[in-house]
């Protein structure tokens, strides 16, 4: 019964579409917008591709498009790749503009693309990482573009980098408000409202999608940053207060 049922209704919205041209382009539309949202990894959790072994680490998005790019961006890239390991003999500003890639089955997204839920990541910076290794820089990715350059020793280098815009953490003087540091990966911490400071790095220095939560601090507001790459880690001692609240009970257990 259930089956006539569903091919009767499949019958007369066939019917539907062929007769009214104006409810056909509507359909296609919507179609093409469900598609595009059921491909988005809105945060990361789609990790099954990690355990394929024959698939991928890195998939670009096949619908590039030239463009030249402007003074920062330019200068941070030459920045990155003087610091690289491909001492450039000469930088272009040509490079090939990208809505979205896929890093080891997770998809990242630029901030003004139809998956801009993909946006928000963690990160690592070169210079950064020498100071700290363990550092972990939020932000959101402005633009994600394909560049090719040639090296010294004649060697043609093609690959992919970002455009970031950092979420400053709390300085000093809102330090007080942030009450999750304490629970280290499990309540990671807080960051001021609106991205600021650009960075170009390499696709390679992305970590993960973090979820972003707005919170209030005695009418402030920031941003809380809880990076979704793993849920715990047993070799990461993790730092109590001395007194654990109910709260606090409740990130422990969402960590565990």
């Amino acid at each position: 019964m259930t089956f006539m049922v569903t091919a009767a209704r499949t019958a007369n919205l066939r019917a539907m579409l062929a007769d009214d041209r104006e409810l056909h382009g509507t359909v296609r539309e919507m179609m093409s917008l469900l598609e595009s949202i059921e491909q988005e990894d809105a945060r990361g959790y789609r990790r099954a591709s990690l355990l394929d072994p024959s698939g991928p680490s890195f998939i670009a998005d096949k619908k590039a498009q030239p463009t030249k790019l402007e003074d920062e961006p330019f200068q941070l890239l030459c920045a990155l790749i003087a610091h690289g390991p491909y001492p450039p003999l000469r930088l272009p500003r040509q490079a090939s503009s990208v809505d979205d890639i896929s890093i080891s089955g997770v998809s990242y997204s630029t901030s003004d693309a139809t998956k801009f839920r993909d946006s928000h990541i963690i990160f690592h910076h070169p210079t950064r990482q020498e100071l700290d290794p363990g550092d972990q820089i939020a932000g959101v990715i402005n633009a994600i573009f394909q560049y090719t350059y040639d090296a010294q020793g004649g060697e043609r280098v093609t690959d992919h980098y970002l455009l970031v815009r950092e979420y400053l953490r709390v300085d000093a003087t809102d330090s007080v408000h942030d009450i999750y540091e304490v629970f280290g990966f499990a309540g990671r911490f807080l960051c001021r409202c609106d991205p600021t400071q650009a960075h170009v790095i390499h696709r390679m220095d992305v970590v993960s999608h973090f979820a972003l939560t707005p919170v209030w601090r005695q009418n402030k507001r920031f941003n809380h940053v809880l990076p979704v790459d793993r849920v715990s880690d047993p070799d990461q001692p993790m730092y109590l207060p001395d007194k654990p609240t109910l709260s606090a009970y409740a990130v422990i257990s969402v960590g565990q």
